[in-house]
């Protein structure tokens, strides 16, 4: 149990799970587990390690085409995961280009069979996630490498997508609340907790008050959850009608 705590701590990536074991010899298990969650990868094997662990993801984003670039971009926008229609959507109001369902799933799964996105059935659906180091380095490239629309950074572009996205499926949502899909939205509302938390920071940062009031408004009144006050949502409300 104990080593598989140790291998999700280093993100199960195979260089960090050698490096890990090479100071077994010293360390017992849970010492080492302890200084892994304690001080993350920089006590085991500082800098030298870390540019290790970006190499081979560099290595590995270095061979992908510009479609599977895009996508993973986009699957790194999101918070704890997306289902493919959301990732669909998203591409569809991020690019304005008219990219078919296919045409996504199989850049997803070229993807997943190169380790960079990892599917998770739940519920008989599919939600794709990633490691967190990855996540990170797809989102700094997505920052340097999107290219602009209409006058904005297109990492900017994707993450108001996002935004927008959940800002409509909130409402969507909500306003099938009280009914025979109480559970259905109930769940939702759970399993995308984190997306919306992200969205509604990221709507409130950009001074888009709208998208920050539907995020707020719908999600927080029902699952008390959103780390959004009422002072919040008052304040977007009091912005709205001043302009």
């Amino acid at each position: 149990m104990l080593f598989r705590s140790i291998c999700r701590a280093v993100d199960g990536l195979a260089l960090g799970i050698e490096l890990a074991a090479a100071q077994a010899a010293v360390s017992s298990a849970a010492q080492l587990l302890d200084r892994v969650e304690a001080d993350g990868l920089g006590a085991l094997a500082g800098e030298r390690r870390q540019r290790g662990m970006v190499e081979t993801i560099a290595s590995s984003y270095e061979l992908l085409d510009p479609l599977e670039r895009f996508v993973l971009h986009h699957v790194a926008v999101f918070s704890g995961g997306c289902t493919l229609d959301a990732l669909h959507a998203v591409t569809q109001a991020s690019s304005g280009i008219d990219r078919d369902a296919l045409t996504i799933s199989e850049a997803v799964d070229s993807l997943v069979r190169k380790s960079l996105v990892t599917p998770t059935r739940t519920a008989g659906s599919v939600r794709y996630t990633m490691l967190e180091t990855i996540r990170a380095y797809a989102l700094r490239a997505l920052d340097l490498e999107a290219p602009a629309v209409d006058g904005r950074d297109g990492g900017v572009v994707a993450r108001d997508a996002h935004a927008g996205h959940f800002a409509d499926q909130v409402v969507e949502h909500w306003e099938r609340w009280d009914g025979p899909a109480f559970h259905e939205v109930s769940n939702w509302l759970v399993v995308e907790f984190t997306n919306l938390r992200e969205a509604f920071e990221w709507s409130r940062s950009r001074g888009r008050i709208e998208v920050a009031v539907d995020l707020a408004a719908h999600a927080d009144r029902k699952s008390t959850r959103l780390n959004s006050s009422h002072l919040v949502i008052s304040y977007a409300v009091f912005c709205l009608k001043k302009k």
